[in-house]
């Protein structure tokens, strides 16, 4: 991931904000959910903020550049209920993409945010 001169400036504050965006290509849809406490929009979409995500397991290193596993547990809301009690085809093994920015005092995007994960 290479942040800009304007993100890498922002993160070396003493207080640092930061937004993780998490796009989800579900069979019947792409959802796109955010770490931030209210909805988003960027990259033509609207985020929906869930807040913290409830955990993400820990990354892997390898020499290879494959992408290791990473398990997403989401804050749990109607809609991901009724994706998680239905066919597991739905999402087992669909394409996931994990994007970070650092925000700025006022909790606006610093710059583009950066591609930190896809698997």
């Amino acid at each position: 991931m290479i942040l800009s001169v304007d993100q890498q400036s922002e993160l070396e504050k003493p207080v640092t904000r930061t937004v993780y965006f998490l796009e989800m290509d579900f069979l019947s849809s792409t959802q796109y959910v955010s770490s931030a406490y209210q909805p988003l929009t960027w990259g033509g979409h609207d985020w929906i903020g869930l807040g913290a995500f409830s955990a993400v397991s820990s990354i892997q290193e390898a020499a290879s550049t494959d992408s290791s596993p990473l398990t997403f547990t989401l804050n749990i809301a109607q809609a991901y209920l009724n994706l998680a009690v239905g066919d597991v085809e739905e999402y087992r093994g669909r394409t996931v993409k994990l994007y970070f920015c650092p925000l700025d005092e006022s909790f606006q995007l610093v710059g583009t945010p950066q591609q930190c994960w896809r698997g």
